[in-house]
């Protein structure tokens, strides 16, 4: 099933909400931090909290419409670079992805001793709606990071081994 495989390969991508569009399942998404959000998104300021030693801003984003292929949830701003340090975003049904019922991003950020920012945690799901009496699905992914080394670059020969997909 074609649809299968676009699913699975959707959920392993990565999510850069640093890019003003995210890829998903063959549909352009709006970042709600990309240079054009406010044509896309309502933004409310919640509160102000700290996260793993970090003052951030906590803002509330909000489609302007339903049917827009933009993202609804939390996102956590650090309140003196202005970088991503958190977010919870969610794709509904209304976004009209087909047989999809929701899309869910969860990633955390730690900033790395070169300055970047980077995702340290990634968590999706999609949940795929039942068709014609057959069953749903759910694909979860979940990436972890740790101990990123930023501009020390390695040999050609240790890209040579792909990954291993098992059993």
């Amino acid at each position: 099933h074609i649809w299968i495989n676009q699913l699975m390969g959707s959920s392993f991508q990565v999510f850069n909400f640093y890019e003003n569009w995210i890829p998903i399942l063959g549909k352009n998404f709006i970042s709600p931090i990309a240079k054009t959000g406010k044509a896309y998104y309502k933004y409310y300021l919640v509160d102000s909290i700290e996260i793993k030693g970090k003052k951030c801003y906590e803002l509330v984003v909000v489609p302007k419409r339903p049917l827009d292929l933009a993202f609804g949830g939390t996102i956590w701003i650090e309140d003196s670079s202005f970088a991503l340090k958190q977010l919870d975003l969610e794709i509904k049904k209304e976004a009209n992805l087909n047989w999809i019922e929701r899309v869910k991003v969860q990633q955390e950020f730690e900033q790395t001793k070169a300055g970047p920012w980077l995702p340290t945690k990634t968590r999706a799901l999609i949940d795929l709606m039942e068709i014609a009496n057959q069953a749903g699905f759910i694909s979860k992914y979940y990436s972890s990071s740790k101990d990123i080394v930023v501009n020390a670059p390695k040999e050609s020969s240790f890209y040579q081994e792909g990954i291993t997909v098992m059993e």
